[in-house]
């Protein structure tokens, strides 16, 4: 399974890592907007879009935690569409919501995989936040909740 993310403004997560080490900025000043995608053989690519500050941390750290504790978590985004089901069980995320999606993710990979993307995340908002000070506390939130529901 990948679980990778995307920003509008730069592309692809090697482009964008590249575009902020180049010191370029996104284009608007508070909203970093991209997404993430959710890719295991056999499903289809489930693309969930929003303010990446807010998604990193909802998706990668919050959603983790929640399937961890009760085996089943909520996503609700700023954007549109906006809201994913995940429910846990036998070792398979059955993943429902906006975009008619509804996919079965093996758990393990998925929550490897979003612990990973969510790290990769922090570290490009906190790179990028040198340029664009603005960033520095939301880089900072998602990686201290993500070593904490590590």
């Amino acid at each position: 399974m990948q679980v990778r993310f995307e920003i509008d403004d730069f592309g692809d997560e090697a482009a964008s890592i590249q575009a902020v080490a180049d010191g370029r900025a996104p284009e608007e000043p508070y909203h970093l907007w991209g997404r993430v995608l959710l890719e295991q053989e056999g499903q289809p690519t489930v693309v969930i879009d929003d303010d990446m500050t807010l998604l990193g941390l909802a998706l990668c750290a919050d959603v983790p935690a929640a399937l961890r504790r009760d085996g089943k978590a909520q996503l609700r985004l700023a954007g549109w569409p906006g809201s994913y089901s995940f429910v846990a069980e036998g070792g398979v995320v059955h993943l429902t919501g906006s975009k008619d999606t509804d996919v079965r993710l093996d758990q393990a990979e998925l929550l490897q995989g979003l612990h990973a993307c969510g790290q990769r995340l922090a570290a490009f908002i906190q790179t990028l936040a040198v340029s664009c000070p603005q960033y520095g506390k939301a880089g900072r939130v998602l990686a201290t909740n993500l070593a904490d529901r590590g």
